[in-house]
């Protein structure tokens, strides 16, 4: 979320590039935005053949209630 939240919207790509340390598959960036999204702190968009996300909550609000789908 602090990717999205600096570098909002962001793809699956630029997520996994901005997560350096350890170095993430980019199948795992995917599986862990797509949680999000089910649970509703992110959502996609599609650009090209690229998925685009961005947050739906700022650090704030995922900090203080869990939000369910």
């Amino acid at each position: 979320m602090n990717v999205l939240w600096s570098k909002h919207p962001a793809t699956v790509g630029e997520v996994a590039d901005a997560l350096k340390s350890p170095p993430l598959a980019y199948s795992t960036v995917l599986t862990t935005l797509r949680i999000l999204e089910n649970k509703g702190y992110v959502r996609h968009t599609k650009d090209g053949r690229a998925f685009v996300y961005e947050p739906l909550v700022d650090r704030q609000q995922a900090r203080t209630a869990p939000r369910r789908a």
